[in-house]
This record gives structure tokens, C-alpha cells and sequence, in this order.
């Protein structure tokens, strides 16, 4: 969802969080997938906004191979 540079600072994070959220919120959307995005970005934010979660995001998001193997690893968890 959030393809953005690694460089991005909390506050960065949070206002953008903040922008989708209003976008997305199902009770201000009307589209079909509405609910579905927001949960989306919901689940971003959380990733984005740990730092511990963020640091493994982020190796994950530059090593291709790595991540395929972490998915297959977590695939029914």
C-alpha cells in the first residue's frame, strides 16, 4: 500500500496515515472496496509505526528473495 521512501519520519507516517484514514473511512467512502482499504492502511500504519516492525519491513522490502521466503514461512499463520 505505502510504497514510500525509507527515509520517511514518524510525523511523516502519521500525517499520511491520517490522510488515507479520512480518504478511506467507510462511513465517508461509498465505494465497494472501502472497508477493505482501510483495514489495509490500518494494518500499514501498524508496520510502519513500530519500529521493530519497520525495520524488518524494510529488509524484507529489499530483498526479494528474502521476503518470498518469509511469506512462505508465514503463509498460514
Amino acid at each position: 500500500i505505502w510504497l514510500t521512501s525509507d527515509l520517511l519520519c514518524r510525523t511523516e507516517v502519521k500525517q499520511a496515515y491520517k490522510r488515507r484514514c479520512v480518504a478511506l473511512h467507510p462511513d465517508k467512502c461509498s465505494h465497494a472496496q472501502a472497508k477493505d482499504a482501510f483495514q489495509r492502511v490500518q494494518e500499514a500504519y501498524g508496520t510502519l509505526s513500530d519500529p521493530a516492525r519497520r525495520r524488518r519491513y524494510d529488509v524484507l522490502r529489499a530483498n526479494p528473495h528474502l521476503a518470498a521466503q518469509y511469506q512462505q514461512q508465514h503463509k498460514y499463520q
